[in-house]
């Protein structure tokens, strides 16, 4: 398989694809390619729209990728738009690989719709935050699988995750894609098994791309790395033992959701799992190695801090407006989610207990805690904001004071939003990564990757 061939015939999206962009391409591929596609559904979101999956070639082993298991996050589906059609074009792609492909645009269509306000740009942090929406953990496609660990059990699939899960026991995939992308950042990888003839090939691709890696934290603090910025794919287990090691309580009162993809695959057929986290913005500082001027415990609790401010307002205009939430409002119930699980013990815990923090933090690790973690602060703000303009779309006769407390709201939320968004904008210097180098790096990482496995099996 030439992979560099391939990604060259990747084109120059302008924008990301809606939902109903993405069914009526997958229908148009089915109705072009009858004898290689076929197109089903494997079930029915929460809100009842079809979720799509194209199963593409003949081969004796079976390749699985699914995107926007968090919605906020489509790249997956844009690269899948391009992988479709070219596997569908070029039967070489499932037929010297001897595979056949299960595709899956968006697996969460309903959170896909609720992001639609960002898709067509323009692409700055302020627009994207004021238009996100990633569900709270119990109703994430990623994160409810069922489980079962020490205290944790989780038995409550939301139907799209009972409907990937019914498939994957289905298929028994050798090689699992779960298409991520990261907000903020650098490029990084999770992967299931260490496989170091990769890495250089997407390390050089990365630099060719003019994209950092993210070298700064990890995003989880028991992440663990094979390779600068490659880690191993983290569990549900990983938290628990984390949760239970620096907070002192039973992990299953704290971890409010299932078990992962990763977590599921593994039982049913020990499948290769791979994720590619690109990041929509990024500054170079991610990537700088040298020391900065504080301790990288400082710097770790700084991020505390920012998180608990961002978790505290959105605590207190959540219980002000709770009684005035109709069913339903998914934004709300996100918010509510992330303000009420968002402690920070177990990770001030670790950076004060843990050897690695007593060092001095580089200029990566620095600028994760201080400005990634604001960033990312700022979505439950924005969810937040949403969340009371729909309440007040929906009941335009509403009572002076419920009317009243959603308008305070939402304007609390905006302004802090705003504020935020403007801080970022004076004080980092960021870049927006074109639609198209995003897309490669996917592309790339699945390809490559998928080649390696394919040898081994």
């Amino acid at each position: 398989m030439d992979v560099r061939s391939i990604l060259s015939e990747v084109p120059d999206y302008q924008s990301f694809f809606t939902m109903d962009e993405m069914d009526r391409s997958s229908h148009q591929l089915a109705q072009e390619y009858p004898e290689t596609v076929e197109l089903f559904e494997i079930g029915r979101s929460r809100r009842g729209h079809p979720i799509n999956c194209l199963k593409i070639g003949h081969g004796s082993r079976n390749v699985l990728a699914f995107a926007s298991p968090h919605p906020n996050e489509p790249i997956g589906s844009t690269m899948l738009e391009f992988l479709t059609r070219k596997i569908a074009s070029d039967p070489k792609l499932w037929k010297d690989l001897d595979v056949t492909w299960y595709c899956i645009k968006s697996v969460d269509p309903d959170g896909t719709k609720l992001n639609e306000g960002w898709f067509k740009g323009p692409y700055n942090i302020l627009n994207y935050a004021r238009n996100f929406f990633r569900p709270a953990g119990f109703e994430q496609v990623e994160w409810t699988f069922p489980f079962e660990y020490k205290t944790l059990k989780w038995d409550k699939p939301i139907p799209e995750t009972a409907a990937l899960a019914a498939l994957i026991r289905e298929i028994k995939p050798v090689f699992m894609y779960s298409l991520h992308n990261a907000g903020f950042g650098g490029v990084y990888w999770y992967i299931s098994e260490d496989m170091p003839e990769v890495y250089p090939k997407l390390w050089a691709l990365v630099d060719e791309l003019g994209l950092p890696l993210r070298l700064g934290e990890p995003e989880m603090p028991y992440a663990k790395a094979f390779a600068k910025a490659v880690y191993r794919q983290s569990s549900t287990k990983d938290n628990y033992e984390y949760v239970a090691k620096f907070q002192k309580k039973d992990p299953a009162l704290v971890i409010k959701h299932g078990g992962g993809s990763f977590d599921f695959v593994k039982e049913v057929c020990d499948a290769f799992t791979l994720v590619c986290e690109a990041p929509y913005f990024f500054n170079t500082d991610i990537a700088n190695l040298s020391d900065s001027d504080m301790l990288r415990s400082e710097a770790v609790l700084v991020s505390c801090d920012i998180s608990d401010e961002f978790n505290d307002f959105c605590r207190e205009h959540v219980q002000r407006m709770e009684r005035y939430v109709t069913p339903g409002n998914s934004l709300f119930t996100a918010v509510k989610a992330f303000s009420q699980a968002g402690s920070s013990e177990s990770k001030r815990n670790w950076a004060m207990t843990s050897p690695e923090c007593q060092r001095m933090a580089t200029v990566a690790e620095k600028f994760t805690n201080l400005y990634s973690t604001r960033f990312y602060s700022a979505l439950s703000v924005g969810m937040l904001m949403r969340s009371a303009q729909r309440e007040l779309c929906e009941d335009p006769d509403a009572p002076e004071d419920k009317a009243e407390t959603l308008k305070q709201v939402r304007d609390l939320a905006w302004d802090k939003l705003k504020a935020t968004c403007e801080f970022l904008e004076r004080e980092i210097d960021y870049q927006v990564v074109p639609i198209r180098k995003l897309v490669t790096i996917q592309l790339a990482s699945g390809l490559y990757y998928l080649n390696e496995v394919l040898k081994k099996s």
